[in-house]
């Protein structure tokens, strides 16, 4: 049994990742519990109202539907149907005329995946409808029985488009708010598991957190496609002026996204060099590092509650990064208190840019209540 600081090391750093796929798991939590459900009813649908004893499409269409992008599921579930039935068309003039076979499964997937590049640059379309047409050949569907797998994927998407948006619509401003905050947060709670393992002589700990600084494009894309599902919403309904004024503000933060991971990252690394086994960074720079991460956790939850304090904790980082500088004593200390210092400083442009469109709004607002107030005085 391990014992000493190593095995403290790795107490930690197992605690730290358990906490964060903890956090992953909870917001993943209703998405997947909706989905086993459609699934198993789609199955279960398809049973019943097909001749088809394995309706393998129904639970695969709905599965594939509800696993998009909060916002797109309603596209997703036509995409599903389209996509499969050009690939069972396919298949179906293939195997009438060519029987099964290995060269014919081929050429169904060629022409399927052919067919649907040249009618839309969806990739969940054109996967969609090679699969499809590669799965019907597979499992020797011809005739009725390859048209069947067009009507199980039809119940897959009903039972998907049911599940989306009736029972459960989307709130587009809640999930851009939720990923946009998301994934600021996760650059602050990388930048805090960094301080934590370079303040304990932990380099292990140090790389697995600069590699997820790393990996914060993953988060950015998801909250990017996020807004522009909330976005095209939002255009094609009526929703109401401050509700698009608030999808402007989680764009505006997302704008950032980028600069904030891409100075928490460079922090990191001019900082990795002063970490070694049992040997910790300087109290400095880990506790700069500590509060540029509570910043940008701050940030975050500015996102989710518009109260917060925000402007203080980024002083304050602002603070502990000038007092790294001051003490810097050689070069790579240097380096590390100017990547200290940039990030402060996006944080705080980001801090900016939000607090001035919530004055825009404030302001809007406030010159509507004053239209409204002389359209009143003049019809009184």
């Amino acid at each position: 049994m391990l014992d000493g600081p190593r095995a403290t090391r790795l107490r930690r750093r197992g605690s730290a990742e358990a906490r964060r796929r903890l956090r992953r798991l909870r917001g993943a939590a209703a998405p997947i519990l909706q989905t086993t459900v459609a699934a198993a009813l789609a199955w279960w649908l398809a049973r019943r109202l097909l001749p088809e004893p394995r309706p393998l499409f129904a639970p695969l269409g709905a599965i594939i539907a509800l696993g998009a992008t909060t916002g797109e599921r309603g596209t997703r579930a036509v995409q599903v149907a389209a996509g499969v039935a050009i690939g069972i068309a396919a298949a179906a003039v293939v195997v009438d005329l060519l029987g099964p076979g290995t060269l014919q499964l081929a050429l169904v997937t060629a022409i399927a995946l052919t067919i649907s590049v040249v009618v839309s640059d969806s990739p969940t379309f054109v996967v969609q409808a090679g699969v499809s047409g590669a799965l019907v050949v597979a499992v020797g569907g011809s005739g009725v029985v390859g048209y069947d797998r067009l009507f199980e994927a039809l119940v897959g998407g009903a039972v998907a488009l049911a599940f989306s948006q009736v029972l459960f619509p989307v709130d587009v401003v809640r999930a851009a708010r939720q990923a946009t905050a998301g994934a600021v947060a996760e650059v602050g709670h990388a930048l805090a598991d960094w301080a934590a393992a370079a303040a304990h002589g932990d380099p292990d700990g140090a790389r697995a957190a600069e590699g997820r600084l790393r990996a914060t494009a993953g988060a950015a894309r998801s909250a990017g496609s996020t807004l522009h599902a909330g976005q095209r919403t939002v255009r094609l309904s009526r929703l109401r002026l401050t509700t698009r004024d608030r999808l402007r503000r989680y764009a505006a933060l997302h704008a950032h996204l980028d600069e904030l991971a891409d100075a928490a990252h460079a922090t990191v690394l001019a900082a990795a060099p002063l970490v070694g086994d049992d040997h910790p960074a300087p109290a400095p720079v880990t506790g700069g590092v500590e509060a540029l991460a509570r910043a940008a956790e701050c940030l975050a939850a500015r996102v989710e509650h518009p109260d917060g304090d925000l402007a203080h904790v980024i002083e304050e980082a602002r603070r502990q990064a000038a007092g790294v500088r001051a003490q810097a004593g050689d070069a790579t200390l240097a380096v590390a208190a100017a990547r200290m210092a940039e990030l402060a400083a996006a944080l705080a442009r980001a801090a900016g840019d939000q607090h001035e469109r919530r004055r825009g709004r404030h302001a809007r607002a406030a010159a509507g209540g004053a239209r409204r107030e002389r359209s009143r005085a003049r019809s009184a």
